[in-house]
């Protein structure tokens, strides 16, 4: 159910004008880039536990940072951003624990339409949580969900919240999987397979689906209780709030980013400062 939209005209009316302005977009966007690929080098730092692998991953990573600090536009940006994950993704397979029935999780590579193995399965999953509570922060602050300055803006592509999870992505939904994959929560025989129907664009034909012929792997049962009490327990987890010097819920700090946000967009805060964990 949702309510009758937010009242605050002059907000989106300026985020329209501001997403507009490229070059002040793109302010943004980098700090919004640097920000996720800080919060991936804390993760991976914290689960290395001294990998030969590990100093080297660390050092491309900042290297990584400083390039997306200095990107001459969103594109180019998008690429770095690509390219960054492409790696991080490489390393969260090697922190990975084998599952306690099987040899493997069968996790190559971040693949999310459908996800394909047990991993992307998770990961999708974190990540679709994490997005329904930044959509849901932008409307209770009146920003516009659907206009942001990373995500290309398109039909049915709520680009502001998207971009506004990718500094919460690591800390949030990946931390979350590696935990229960690790600790561990769940087996193979937690997720099955089906076919993988899509449904058609609603614009045409709303109540049509297509076969595609592909198979998607989805968490079951008590399995996805326990990884939706994992996700609760999370974001109500009390972490160091930089901007304010206070202890937080991550669930908080959402909202409180979002009202950065629009500070940033209405001309009363010079830059966006992405929530960075130490």
């Amino acid at each position: 159910m949702t309510g009758p939209e937010h009242k605050h005209s002059r907000l989106r009316f300026q985020q329209a004008h501001w997403v507009s302005q490229r070059q002040i977009a793109l302010e943004t966007a980098r700090a919004i880039v640097r920000g996720k690929i800080l919060n991936q080098r804390t993760l991976v730092q914290r689960h290395a536990k001294q990998g030969r692998w590990a100093k080297r991953a660390l050092t491309g990573m900042d290297a990584m940072a400083e390039r997306a600090k200095n990107a001459r536009s969103v594109e180019e940006l998008r690429g770095l951003e690509g390219q960054g994950a492409k790696e991080y993704f490489s390393l969260l397979r090697q922190m990975l624990r084998p599952p306690e029935d099987a040899n493997s999780w069968m996790f190559e590579r971040r693949a999310y339409y459908p996800p394909p193995d047990p991993i992307n399965a998770l990961l999708s999953f974190a990540y679709t949580l994490l997005l329904k509570d930044l959509v849901t922060a932008c409307e209770l602050a009146g920003l516009d969900p659907y206009l942001g300055c990373l995500h290309e803006i398109d039909y049915g592509r709520p680009s502001m919240a998207l971009d506004l999870i990718e500094e919460f992505r690591p800390i949030i939904a990946d931390s979350i999987v590696l935990f229960v994959v690790n600790r561990p929560m769940v087996r193979m025989q937690d997720f099955e397979e089906v076919s993988f129907v899509k449904k058609v664009d609603a614009r045409e034909m709303p109540e049509d689906i297509l076969d595609t012929g592909k198979r998607a792997v989805y968490l079951t049962g008590s399995a996805k209780k326990d990884f939706l009490a994992a996700y609760e327990h999370r974001v109500n987890e009390l972490v160091h709030y930089p901007a304010s010097g206070e202890k937080r819920k991550y669930h908080d700090i959402f909202q409180l980013q979002v009202y950065q946000m629009t500070r940033v967009i209405m001309g009363e805060e010079k830059r966006y400062i992405p929530f960075v964990v130490r």
